[in-house]
């Protein structure tokens, strides 16, 4: 269980902070944080939607990613400890899941498929019936050029999270190894013993 957290943090860590970068791309070029401003970027900006769309589904943990992965591992662990506790918290998991990878779905629905059209953000808002009573960005920003080191790092992070999945055999039995060496901490004494013979 500690191996399947150390490997989920790790996890949820990088796929977070990719998510962060390529939302700070999508705000540069269509120069708003709106969702309700941001849309037609399919075809405007289609590595913009692979860069989003990779890490959002990770993070819902869709197989095969590292979500998933992690996941699975989590659920594994308090499957066999079998306590009422584990079963609400895998449910908890389950569920969150979900709902997570319904919102990240939902805004990259909004954001890239959603064609440019003529309509007033109120229109949009009453187009749009399932955003209810959502706030409309009051700022609207210029959009600006993505700089290439923007675009890099971010394809860069994007290429790590998949790393995590195709290297997750290796990379969860470190993370196992981690998680038996916090429950059995090696002392100083025992190593210096080593260390001397």
């Amino acid at each position: 269980a500690i191996g399947a957290t150390v490997y989920y943090t790790v996890h949820h860590i990088i796929v977070q902070t990719t998510l962060f970068l390529s939302v700070g791309l999508i705000e540069r070029r269509a120069g708003s944080t709106s969702i309700l401003r941001v849309k037609g970027l399919m075809r405007a900006a289609p590595v913009l939607a692979v860069l989003y769309f990779i890490p959002a589904i990770n993070l819902g943990g869709l197989p095969p990613f590292s979500g998933f992965i992690g996941k699975f591992a989590l659920f594994d662990a308090g499957a066999q400890s079998g306590t009422p506790l584990a079963m609400v918290l895998i449910v908890g998991g389950i569920v969150t899941s979900l709902l997570t990878l319904y919102a990240l779905m939902r805004a990259w629905n909004l954001a890239f498929w959603r064609e440019k059209d003529d309509h007033t953000e109120t229109e949009t808002l009453e187009r749009i019936a399932y955003l209810g009573d959502a706030p409309a960005a009051g700022v609207q920003t210029e959009r600006r050029v993505i700089p290439r080191i923007m675009t890099a790092t971010t394809a860069g992070m994007v290429v790590v999270t998949i790393a995590l999945t195709v290297f997750a055999g290796p990379l969860y039995d470190v993370c196992a190894r981690i998680g038996e060496s916090l429950l059995q901490p090696v002392h100083l004494s025992q190593l210096q013993e080593e260390a001397g013979q």
